[in-house]
């Protein structure tokens, strides 16, 4: 029989072409186990990131509502 070149998969390793069924299964679930936990972790900046801006946008408008405030005040001083 004649050797074949290994076949690489995307990883770019050749070695699932040697693990049986059940290891790749439980490479597979340490795979996800561990892009799981990269996702979740992600997901919580993103949550963090989302509240910061939340409380951002509420100050930006605290503060346009007082320059609008001190703009009003402005001219009823300069209209006495």
């Amino acid at each position: 029989m004649e050797a074949r070149p290994p076949v690489l998969t995307m990883s770019g390793d050749d070695e699932d072409s040697v693990k049986t069924p059940v290891v790749k299964v439980t490479d597979l679930e340490d795979r996800l186990g561990e892009e799981t936990e990269r996702l979740l972790k992600l997901y919580d900046a993103y949550e963090l990131q989302e509240k910061e801006m939340v409380n951002l946008k509420a100050e930006i408008e605290v503060l346009e509502k007082e320059i609008v405030e001190r703009e009003i005040e402005k001219e009823s001083f300069e209209t006495l």
